[in-house]
């Protein structure tokens, strides 16, 4: 049976779970993500980084010099895979090189997601899923919840299997799949969700986000 997510209610412990670490710096593969773009002509595209580590702010940076241009989303793309995967080389070869294949096609629907992840989530997970071979929600999401550029009110959050799984077992969402493979109506939804109660949350003296949720269901053990 499908879960209703418009009248599920706000956990107590989602509420006061704490979210320190938002903004952790993150070990990241360096010399792997020079390397590899550099052969494939894009050596001014690797991710930032401060001794090679690199902070969501860092992302968020990045993508407020703007995403409307081939370069400059590939640019927010590479961050956000660098930033979700760490120091491994484990399955960022496999998403890297299945874009590259066919670069200028992936671009331009990269472009375009991004550009509607900033009003329109559900069109913006529509152009992503399925799209490119290895990139599947967990990390194309990142993307599209970079390219807000830190906006409180951005509508496009991180879902990947570890926030799906305290969705499903700590907060009532039992229609929830854990391991992936989510259409679009359920990005919308779970995007709604937070964004609700983030604002139940709200006070005059403390603002919450969507995004502080999203992490604090990533961090549930």
């Amino acid at each position: 049976m499908r879960t209703d997510t418009e009248s599920l209610e706000l956990p107590a412990w989602l509420r006061d779970a704490p979210s320190d670490g938002f903004d952790t710096a993150i070990r990241i593969n360096e010399k792997w993500w020079q390397k590899t773009l550099s052969s494939a002509g894009l050596d001014d595209e690797a991710p930032p980084s401060h001794d090679g580590r690199l902070k969501r702010s860092d992302i968020f940076s990045l993508a407020s010099e703007g995403i409307g241009t081939a370069r400059q989303a590939r640019r927010v793309l590479w961050a956000s895979l660098a930033w979700g995967e760490g120091p491994r080389a484990f399955r960022n070869p496999g998403r890297v090189r299945s874009f590259l294949q066919d670069t200028a096609r992936n671009s331009d629907n990269l472009v375009t997601a991004l550009a509607a992840s900033t009003s329109d989530p559900v069109d913006a997970y529509g152009r992503m899923n399925g799209h490119t071979k290895h990139l599947g929600p967990a990390f194309f999401t990142k993307a599209l919840y970079f390219a807000g550029a830190g906006k409180p009110t951005h509508p496009s959050l991180i879902l990947d299997a570890r926030v799906a799984a305290a969705l499903h077992k700590h907060c009532g969402w039992e229609s929830l799949r854990i391991g992936g493979a989510w259409p679009a109506d359920t990005y919308g939804r779970y995007c709604s969700l937070l964004g609700r109660w983030a604002q139940e949350m709200t006070t005059d003296g403390r603002p919450v986000n969507a995004e502080d949720l999203e992490y604090r269901l990533f961090m549930k053990r």
